[in-house]
């Protein structure tokens, strides 16, 4: 692996990767559909939570929602999640923390979307990497989107 693309895929942790890795291996086919909510409703809960300055609620649905988005393969909902990391962090004042799981929400995010090919997802997060001003994730995603948009339509 390269300087780059390791410097991109270093998480803030190395304990941060590690619970990422085991959220994500106990989620499969089969617990994916006895998941109780869809990504969409917790995500409903954690802005409801966060309006009632419930941060423990608000981490609590955001922990469903990140489990059933990682369920659902969807970058979408990865992304909306990680967005919703650093809501909370803001609210609970703790902005470093959770910036790093947006952070690792994002990259995941991002595998999901080149596997599919998804030339609006790799945008939509390289945006995400540039509000957090990792710019040279965003140079990176923006070298895989003219990859995936082929040399008629990065020509434009």
């Amino acid at each position: 692996m390269d300087t780059n693309a390791r410097a991109v895929l270093e998480p803030a942790g190395t304990w941060r990767r590690t619970w990422m890795a085991l959220t994500a291996a106990f989620i499969d086919e089969t617990s994916a559909a006895a998941l109780p909510r869809a990504w969409p409703v917790c995500l409903d809960e954690v802005r409801h939570a966060l309006q009632e300055r419930n941060v423990g609620t608000a981490m609590a649905a955001w922990r469903h929602g990140y489990a059933a988005a990682l369920a659902s393969g969807d970058w979408r909902g990865i992304v909306a999640l990680g967005d919703a990391a650093l809501r909370i962090g803001d609210v609970a004042g703790m902005h470093t923390l959770f910036f790093a799981d947006a952070r690792d929400m994002y990259l995941q995010a991002f595998v999901h979307a080149r596997r599919a090919r998804d030339l609006e997802g790799v945008l939509r997060i390289a945006q995400a990497f540039g509000e957090l001003g990792e710019r040279e994730v965003v140079d990176w995603c923006v070298r895989i989107a003219r990859e995936l948009a082929g040399p008629r339509r990065a020509a434009r």
